[in-house]
């Protein structure tokens, strides 16, 4: 399993469309997440904490530096899925800003003709401030 994660991350940094954010308190990493970007918007495919880290507000500080990043390039959108059943993870994301978009999430990354549906997870969407309808 571990082979595999190494082989994604391998192939995802290899992609000049990613990048790879992390938050760190007192010289450690204590939050990160994985951002692609898509035509349109990124597309945030994982939001970790580290377990012993987290109720600290540390996903926040770190969205709030990425929103200040990506902000100097312009308006942005960021999509990402979350689990309904994930009420810690959906919670991070609204006191960051997202709202639900879709009820059902929708697939957004490159390469798929149709955009299936899942129904286990919401579609959010964080819209920076001065970010209109795309």
């Amino acid at each position: 399993m571990i082979d595999n994660f190494k082989d994604f991350l391998r192939k995802f940094f290899a992609d000049d469309r990613n990048a790879y954010y992390i938050w760190e308190a007192d010289g450690e990493w204590v939050s990160a997440l994985r951002l692609t970007r898509l035509e349109g918007c990124y597309f945030l495919e994982a939001l970790e904490t580290k377990p012993e880290c987290r109720k600290r507000g540390y996903s926040l500080e770190l969205f709030t530096a990425v929103y200040e990043y990506l902000g100097q390039h312009g308006p942005f959108v960021i999509r990402d899925h979350v689990s309904k059943r994930n009420t810690a993870s959906l919670a991070a994301h609204k006191r960051a800003g997202f709202t639900i978009e879709f009820e059902n999430a929708v697939e957004f990354m490159p390469g798929l003709e149709e955009k299936p549906e899942n129904p286990r997870c919401y579609g959010l969407i964080y819209r920076s401030d001065s970010c209109g309808e795309l």
